[in-house]
C-alpha cells in the first residue's frame, strides 16, 4: 500500500459496491498488443469478463475513419475529386496462438488445440526455429468465457545458426532464462506494461528493468518479449487473468493527488455507472493486487515469416503460411463446452483438440519435456550432428 494523502473519515471501498459486482475471472485491461480477429465464443460458456471485447487493430482504425469522415462531410465543403489510390498489397501474414487456446492461421481460420495440463507441446518447428510451450489447466476461479479449460504456459524458444543452439524460457511468472547459448543470431526487446494513476491508462510499454517504477507509474503485471531471428518475428506476450475476489478494499484517499483517479475512485464507491468501469477497477488495484489475485499465462504472435510452406510446421506453424481468403467469412471451430456441438450458423466445426485441421493427432506433437525440440513425427528442426531431427533436448530452466 502506498501513502495516503491527505487522510480523511472516508471508509475503503470494496470491490463489490452497490451494483459493480466484479465478476471471478476477468481479463486485465485487453491490450493493443493482444488485439486479434474477434472469434465466436464457445455455446453455453457463461461470460465473466466485463467490457474488454477485443476487436482487431483495422476495426478500430475503419471506425476512426468513418467518424472523421462523417464529420468531414457534415462541415466541410466538397473537395474536387483526386485520383485513386493504387490497390494495397496484401496484409501480411500473422498467425497466433492464446486464450484457451485459440490457433488463427495465416488463412485467418480459427481452430482449438486444448493440450492437456502440464504437458509440453510443439507450436512451431522449421530448421533453425522450435517453440515449444507447456500448457496448463487453468485455475476454477479465473475461468472466463475465452480462458475455459487450458491455455499456453511456459515457452521454451530454440534458435540454431550454423550448428550453434541458443535456448531459453519464458515463464509465466516472468522470468527470462537461457539455458543454452551457443552464438544464434538474434536480437530480443524484452518489455514489461505500465500503467499511469495521472492519466488511468495501461498502455505504454517500456524495458524491463530490476529498477522499481515511480508513482504514478507502477508494473502491470505483463510483459513480453520480441524477438527477431533471421526467419521470423515472434511475440511473445505474458498476460493475467485477475479474480478481485468479494472483498477487496480501495482507498480512495490513496488517490488524492491524481485527480481523475480520485474521482473515478469516488464514482464506482457511490455504485454509479462508469464507462470501461472493470478496466478502471484493475487499473486503481493493480498496485496492492497480491499473487494469488493473478493467473498468467501465454499468447504467441509469427510475422515476417521467410520460410515457405512446408519449411514450417507445428500446432501453429503448420498453417501459419496459408494464404489468407479472398472474400471475408465467419469460420466457427471447436465444440462447445461438454462436447455441445457448435450452433450450425456458426459454420464447419473441428474438434477440441484441432480434429480436421491439424495434420496427424494432438499427441503427436507433445515432447517430454520443455526443451526437447527434435524427435517430432512431423518436427522440421535441426541443428549440427548433436542436435538433430531424432534428438536436441537441453535442460530446462527449473533443471539447470
Amino acid at each position: 500500500m502506498f501513502v495516503s494523502e491527505p487522510p480523511s473519515q472516508s471508509h475503503p471501498m470494496k470491490s463489490a459496491v452497490a451494483g459493480q459486482t466484479l465478476a471471478k475471472g476477468t481479463r486485465s485491461p485487453r491490450l493493443p498488443s493482444h488485439a486479434r480477429p474477434a472469434r465466436a465464443t464457445k455455446p453455453g460458456a457463461a461470460s465473466r469478463s466485463i467490457g474488454n471485447t477485443a476487436f482487431p487493430r483495422g476495426r478500430w482504425l475503419l471506425l476512426g475513419v468513418l467518424a472523421i469522415a462523417h464529420t468531414a462531410s457534415a462541415t466541410s465543403p466538397p473537395v474536387p475529386p483526386v485520383s485513386p489510390l493504387p490497390p494495397a498489397g496484401p496484409p501480411p501474414l500473422m498467425a497466433t496462438v492464446g486464450d484457451d487456446p485459440m490457433f488463427v492461421g495465416g488463412d485467418g481460420v480459427i481452430y482449438e488445440v486444448r493440450g492437456e495440463g502440464g504437458v509440453v507441446s510443439n507450436l512451431v518447428s522449421a530448421e533453425h526455429l522450435s517453440i515449444n510451450s507447456r500448457f496448463a489447466d487453468v485455475p476454477r476461479r479465473f475461468r472466463a468465457v475465452d480462458i475455459t479449460d487450458t491455455a499456453l504456459g511456459d515457452v521454451g524458444v530454440a534458435i540454431c545458426e550454423g550448428g550453434r543452439l541458443t535456448a531459453f524460457t519464458l515463464a509465466t511468472d516472468g522470468r527470462l532464462t537461457f539455458v543454452a547459448d551457443g552464438g544464434a543470431s538474434y536480437s530480443m526487446e524484452h518489455e514489461r506494461l505500465v500503467c499511469d494513476l495521472s492519466t488511468l491508462t495501461c498502455n505504454t510499454w517500456q524495458p524491463m528493468s530490476d529498477t522499481p517504477l515511480q508513482l504514478p507509474l507502477y508494473d502491470a503485471g505483463h510483459s513480453r518479449i520480441k524477438l527477431h531471428t533471421a526467419v521470423a518475428d515472434i511475440t511473445i506476450t505474458r498476460d493475467v487473468m485477475i479474480d478481485l475476489g468479494p472483498d477487496f478494499p480501495i482507498e480512495c484517499d490513496d488517490f488524492a493527488r491524481w485527480p481523475g483517479a480520485y474521482a473515478a475512485c469516488k464514482t464506482l464507491s457511490r455504485g454509479e455507472t462508469l464507462v470501461n468501469a472493470t478496466a478502471m477497477v484493475h487499473t486503481l488495484t493493480g498496485l496492492t493486487l497480491r499473487p494469488e489475485h493473478r493467473w498468467h499465462f501465454m499468447q504467441i504472435g509469427l510475422s515476417r515469416l521467410k520460410l515457405k510452406h512446408g519449411e514450417l510446421h507445428g500446432l501453429l506453424g503448420h498453417r501459419a503460411l496459408l494464404p489468407g481468403p479472398t472474400t471475408s467469412s465467419t469460420v466457427r471451430v471447436g465444440v462447445g463446452v461438454d462436447g455441445a456441438a457448435a450452433p450450425a450458423a456458426f459454420g464447419p466445426a473441428f474438434g477440441p483438440q484441432g480434429e480436421g485441421v491439424i495434420e496427424g493427432h494432438y499427441t503427436d506433437y507433445e515432447r517430454p519435456r520443455l526443451h526437447e525440440h527434435g524427435g517430432l513425427r512431423f518436427g522440421r528442426f535441426v541443428c549440427g550432428a548433436g542436435c538433430n531431427t531424432s534428438s536436441c533436448a537441453v535442460a530446462d530452466a527449473s533443471e539447470v
